[in-house]
């Protein structure tokens, strides 16, 4: 946890934090939020807390996922290029539809989604994945590309989405089975989703086990 809100790190950077050390506390009550079970899912056995200037020094830049990078990149692009047409209000919701991020989202225009039952909407699923996918299918139908060529460019479209919008367990659950349904089609197979599930799970898990432990794995596949 790093108290610097005027200093911006990127992926890949390499950092020198001084700072304190401590395990995390248990729920102190039934029920609660289980802090420690929560980073445990996502690898984290202990938190650093650097606070104050100089408690953190950027050394440079590490070895990187070139294609993670490149989606990154490409997401930071695309929402300077929103925020540049729509303003921070607007552009702020949009970024939230189409990446799931919600940091630059006025609290109150939160509250409202949430009033509404629409703010589902502001969290990346399976029907953000069924946009893009039915999207890079219209275009490859416009552009008139031959059955298998569509199917290979679409599934490193999907990918890349992933890749932007963090590989939650619900988008790469719907790209896999969008994929593979897509693929049946293709090849004059009857689609069958519990195996088209089974293989997203499969793809999840394969990626990072801890996943089966994650609250939005478990809902994203008994939904």
């Amino acid at each position: 946890v790093v108290h610097e809100p005027q200093k911006l790190y990127a992926y890949g950077d390499r950092l020198e934090v001084r700072g304190r050390v401590e395990k995390p506390l248990p729920p102190g009550n039934p029920g609660a939020f289980d802090y420690p079970a929560y980073l445990a899912r996502q690898g984290v056995g202990v938190v650093l807390y650097a606070v104050g200037d100089g408690a953190v020094e950027k050394l440079g830049t590490g070895a990187k996922n070139p294609v993670l990078d490149l989606a990154l990149q490409t997401r930071e692009a695309l929402c300077r290029a929103l925020d540049g047409a729509l303003g921070p209000p607007a552009a702020a919701v949009v970024k939230g539809i189409i990446f799931g991020t919600r940091a630059d989202i006025d609290p109150a225009v939160q509250d409202a989604f949430v009033a509404t039952g629409v703010v589902h909407i502001l969290s990346v699923s399976g029907l953000h994945v069924g946009f893009v996918l039915g999207f890079v299918l219209l275009l490859f139908r416009w552009l008139r590309l031959r059955p298998g060529y569509d199917l290979a460019l679409a599934a490193a479209v999907l990918g890349f989405y992933t890749f932007m919008t963090g590989a939650k367990p619900c988008v790469v659950r719907a790209a896999v089975m969008g994929l593979l349904l897509l693929a049946a089609h293709r090849l004059g197979r009857d689609r069958d989703w519990p195996t088209a599930m089974a293989a997203a799970a499969f793809t999840v898990l394969l990626a990072n086990p801890l996943a089966l432990y994650d609250p939005g794995f478990q809902l994203s596949f008994a939904a």
